[in-house]
């Protein structure tokens, strides 16, 4: 009899190993099959018997089988004929296969997670993505449910006598207060159980920060220093949610008097922390949250909040799972995630769930029933979906000095994780925290694990409609080269691939697609990306072959330049396609390449080897995308042909992003300074250019040209920067209709657009405030000589017969033009982003308050390739460094200059625009906040020439500038208000700093030497001055009269428009 602590009963392998899921007897016939050991006292029963008994006495409830549960049932259920069954399963390069049940070997070659249906002869009864079971219906005529696996044994039968024991894991979730800081009593205090509830607007965005901050009971892991930078690390994160394991009573004391978590967040604990003895869970919150914990004398009990919004709610699960110092440690965590899944699914109105925390899995091979259970649930890892070929370990005793001291196996892993469940957000960024040491004389980490960082984004409908059509084996998206090179291909391919008949030479892109149906909705979806990517150029030279079980596949390597112009597209569709990433690749890279058929697995050398001597390469150019039609006994044949085109310079509607090193990215997204993708930034964009291709359909004799200007424009734009965009049109364009197109157009994607226009100045304006993005149109009436001719060619015109307001459009079209070529003959953008994010983030871009602005910073970017001799070859921290040095030194005191001698000046700065008539571009930088400039560059310098390791010099990088003492510090903080007057506000007071700031110098005799800016939870700027005149006492009076005169000529010159008033401090 075998029985274990929880009172389970188990089918001993020993007395019948044909069950055993490992046992390799599973092909025996049900007649040498032995008996099975029972805790009750019926009389014995057969085998048969048996089983059907285990599949009968199932619970009904809506939770997916499984497919190794139903594939041993069609195995060992009598009922079931097994030769009738089929398996598809993803083969990991070549798609979608299906192999007889009976050739099936469990736990062999193919995972269980590769399984995507079962068939009984041509009907599906099993299938994974549209979650369907039929063999249950059609067994017990019984709605579908889920079966009891073989390898999951049934509770045991307990005497009503017998007090039944509850395990750990199946601990009953009950609620508990929420806490919020009360400033006037200066404590804690529980919200309502209403409060706690309240109704909120959907977030456009989530950031979530996971973290296991290490428990130190015994006091010798350095926590009171370790805790300061900890706290920092959180406060910078900017989180929304935070979720943190092993807080110990003493830690969440700690963390509950920072003020930044005071005044931002809701917590699940009271200070106390009665909760968390000996450590445990907590969840801080910038929403009001309902919580609910797990009753359990674990200290690893499972902490659920919900966050209740307008269109449904939000559930987040913080785990702390088992160890692998346990024993069956895998078999523990897969309840204790079955039960908290089985607790998540009770809340019927819940839109999104998270679960994070410390999983303790090593990895997918560890703990497979785990990792099948969050597929089955349609749940995303996030670090792998946003970074496949990154392994993205958080626990590294190779590295972590606190990891080495408390491993037991000294391996890495990735126990540190997050998934989401959501129609509503999509994963958008995720990067690890802490990874590197603090100041300290033994290298000290913030913990043993690494935290995790991850923004989330509502998901739109333009971005979800494709995603829901199910993807069929019927179509698929290739890339087919031109038959003029046809033909020593298929030569090769006749000679070895079994298909050669069913299918034309092609690089697969997607192996299944949507039905051909909605080819000609998706033709015109995929018209800007196809338009922008361009065509390939590509050199078949070299044979390569994928490995398989008895065989290998021969392919041909598509060779381009740049090397990942086609992983990069293919990345691209897959946003829009997301669904057909889980059949054709899974969790593999995909590698573009051109079958050319099958050999043995011992013949594969040879082969290789002459296919490489004997092969003359090929070049030529794919010119389109082709969406192929299968037909069940035809060859593949082309149904539609995209056309790949370039895309006109000036005309992108596409918003880039800049590719930087990983260890850089991870940096910066702690700072919110990156993003792979910015959705707002592209909808403005999209919808701003189809407006415009919308307008000149209808208005054929005023049409407009649309040109993306600013950082946009040169394609460096960081996650917080404006969409500048220039329309040029005739003067019988009207403005005001114009304005009202993008306006409709843009209501249509969002409830909460905020936007004003000015229509009747000289240079129309149209602002919309966007997703936190801000979108900024300037119409200019232009020549038609001007309007026909390329901006790269306005130098040919004569710019004298212009306007003021039209010389000043064409100046900064024609700077753009120029920046824009330099950066692509030098491959600059990555050194010019890295300058912009180091100037965003110490606050030195600020132009209105005597920043340096961003076309300042892209002549920077372009002199210093030329001053430097960077190459695009160097790596980017080598150039980042002779960059810094160069600008530490006497850069700037002659005045820097691309081309033309320009005039002398006696501005602080002189960055001269790249085009005539020569502009200074920083003439608003004083001589005070030159100095700023000189003592931040210095700073990075050093910086360089301290830090060797790349991970630390970034992290240096972006850290605080040592903090310059005042004499006087002033704060303006904005009064809550709306969007709308909060942007109209701080837009008129940013016109009026730099006078406002030499008024103080002159009356007040004070000089700004640092400014620090904030935007949550309200706008502030907090202004540190001296006193130029020391030997005299600061004139306050001064300063208050120069603040009520900024508040009054705001008042008056914004007049009705919606605005808000500031207070101040000082």
């Amino acid at each position: 009899m075998l029985c274990d602590a929880a009172g389970f009963f188990y089918i001993s392998p020993r007395t019948f190993p044909c069950l055993h899921p490992y046992s390799p007897q599973h092909k025996t016939h049900p007649s040498q099959r032995g008996s099975v050991s029972r805790l009750s006292n019926d009389s014995p029963r057969s085998p048969p018997e048996m089983i059907k008994d285990l599949i009968m006495s199932k619970k009904t409830h809506t939770k997916l089988r499984t497919s190794r549960e139903v594939i041993y049932q069609i195995i060992w259920d009598e009922r079931l004929h097994t030769h009738e069954y089929s398996i598809e399963y993803e083969e990991r390069f070549s798609g979608m296969r299906e192999i007889p049940v009976v050739d099936f070997e469990p736990d062999g070659e193919i995972p269980w997670h590769r399984i995507w249906r079962i068939k009984q002869g041509g009907t599906i009864v099993w299938d994974r993505k549209a979650r369907i079971d039929r063999i249950g219906q059609s067994q017990h005529n019984t709605p579908t449910h889920s079966t009891k696996s073989v390898t999951k044994p049934p509770k045991r039968r307990v005497s009503t006598k017998t007090k039944q024991h509850t395990p750990a894991h199946q601990a009953p979730f009950l609620p508990q207060p929420t806490y919020q800081f009360d400033p006037i009593h200066k404590q804690w205090q529980p919200l309502s159980s209403t409060e706690s509830r309240t109704s909120i607007p959907a977030p456009s965005s989530l950031r979530i920060v996971s973290f296991n901050v290490l428990m130190d009971p015994e006091a010798c892991y350095h926590t009171p220093t370790r805790q300061l930078h900890l706290f920092n690390t959180l406060k910078e994160a900017q989180a929304d949610i935070i979720a943190l394991q092993e807080v110990t009573p003493t830690f969440l004391q700690t963390l509950l008097t920072q003020e930044w978590v005071r005044g931002q967040y809701y917590c699940s604990d009271e200070p106390e922390g009665t909760q968390l003895t000996p450590y445990g869970q907590i969840i801080l919150s910038r929403y009001p949250v309902a919580f609910e914990r797990q009753e359990s004398n674990s200290p690893k009990r499972i902490l659920c909040g919900e966050w209740h919004t307008k269109e449904g709610a939000i559930e987040i699960a913080v785990v702390h799972l088992t160890s692998n110092r346990a024993k069956q440690p895998a078999k523990k965590r897969y309840l204790q995630l079955d039960h908290l899944l089985e607790e998540l699914e009770r809340h019927s109105d819940v839109k999104t769930r998270i679960i994070l925390g410390d999983f303790n899995i090593m990895s997918e091979q560890s703990d497979p029933d785990s990792i099948e259970r969050f597929m089955l649930e349609g749940y995303e890892d996030v670090w792998h979906t946003l970074h496949p070929k990154d392994s993205g370990e958080t626990f590294d005793p190779t590295r972590n000095a606190l990891a080495k001291q408390t491993s037991t196996t000294g391996q890495k892993a990735r126990y540190d994780r997050i998934y989401v469940n959501s129609e509503a957000y999509h994963p958008h960024t995720c990067t690890r925290l802490g990874m590197a040491p603090i100041p300290h004389k033994e290298k000290l980490y913030l913990s043993d694990h690494y935290g995790l960082l991850c923004q989330i984004e509502a998901s739109t409908e333009t971005s979800t409609s494709f995603s829901e059509i199910p993807p069929t084996l019927k179509t698929a998206v290739a890339l087919i080269p031109p038959e003029s090179v046809w033909e020593p291909i298929q030569a090769l391919r006749a000679q070895y691939d079994r298909r050669f008949t069913r299918w034309m030479p092609h690089i697969t892109v997607f192996f299944q697609f949507v039905p051909e149906e909605h080819f000609d909705d998706i033709a015109l979806a995929l018209q800007q990306l196809l338009e922008e990517t361009g065509p390939f150029e590509i050199m078949f030279k070299e044979f390569r072959s994928f490995q398989h079980a008895k065989q290998h596949t021969i392919w041909l390597h598509p060779e381009i330049h740049p090397p990942d112009r086609l992983k990069d597209f293919h990345a691209a569709l897959l946003k829009i396609f997301p669904q057909c990433k889980e059949r054709i690749a899974g969790r593999e890279e995909w590698h573009p390449h051109l079958s050319i058929g099958q050999v043995s697995a011992s013949k594969a050398p040879a082969v290789l080897r002459a296919l490489q001597q004997s092969w003359q390469p090929i070049h030529c150019t794919i010119d389109t995308l082709s969406l192929i039609r299968r037909e069940k006994d035809a060859p593949a044949s082309v149904h539609t042909q995209l056309p790949l085109q370039p895309t006109p310079s000036g005309h992108s509607s596409k918003h880039q992003v800049v590719k930087l090193p990983q260890t850089l990215q991870e940096v910066l997204q702690q700072h919110t300074l990156y993003t792979t993708e910015d959705t707002s930034k592209q909808t403005l964009l999209a919808q701003t250019h189809a407006c415009v291709a919308s307008w000149n359909e209808q208005h054929t004799s005023t049409p407009l040209q649309a040109y993306s200007i600013g950082s946009t424009g040169l394609q460096v734009a960081l996650p917080q920067s404006d969409v500048d965009v220039l329309l040029c049109c005739s003067k019988l364009t009207k403005p005001k209709e114009v304005f009202q197109a993008i306006g409709s157009a843009l209501r249509g994607h969002t409830q909460e657009l905020v936007e004003r226009s000015v229509v009747d100045a000289q240079i129309p304006v149209y602002k919309a405030y966007f997703e936190g993005t801000t979108l900024d149109i300037q119409l200019a009436h232009l020549p038609q000589q001007w309007r026909e001719t390329a901006p790269e060619s306005w130098r040919t015109l004569d710019i004298t017969a212009l306007t003021p307001s039209q010389r000043l459009m064409v100046q900064s079209l024609m700077d753009q033009h120029t920046l824009r070529t330099y950066l692509d003959e030098q491959n600059a953008r990555p050194l010019l982003y890295l300058l912009k994010a180091w100037a965003r983030r110490h606050q030195l871009d600020k132009q209105a308050w005597g920043g340096i602005g961003g076309i300042a910073w892209a002549i920077l970017a372009v002199a210093a390739h030329r001053a430097c001799q960077l190459s695009p070859e160097m790596p980017l921290l080598q150039q980042v460094k002779k960059t810094f040095g160069w600008l530490a030194g006497d850069a700037l005191k002659a005045g820097i200059s691309l081309e033309g001698i320009p005039e002398e000046t006696s501005s602080a700065i002189a960055i001269w625009t790249p085009t005539a008539p020569y502009v200074n571009s920083t003439r608003q930088v004083t001589h005070n906040t030159a100095k700023q400039l000189k003592r931040a560059f210095t700073s990075a310098h050093q910086i360089g020439e301290k830090e060797s390791s790349e991970q630390n010099y970034w992290t240096a990088l972006f850290t605080d500038l040592p903090t310059l003492q005042g004499d006087i510090t002033v704060t303006l903080t904005l009064d809550t208000a709306s969007a709308l007057a909060q942007h109209n506000t701080i837009g008129a007071l940013e016109k009026r700093a730099l006078s406002w700031l030499n008024t103080l110098e002159t009356t007040a005799h004070i000089e700004c030497q640092s400014l620090h800016f904030t935007t949550h939870p309200m706008w502030s700027v907090q202004m540190t001055f001296i006193n130029t005149h020391p030997s005299e006492s600061i004139d306050t009076n001064a300063i208050q009269a120069a603040l009520e005169t900024l508040q009054q000529d705001l008042d008056t010159s914004l007049g009705q428009q919606p605005h808000t008033t500031f207070h101040y401090t000082f």
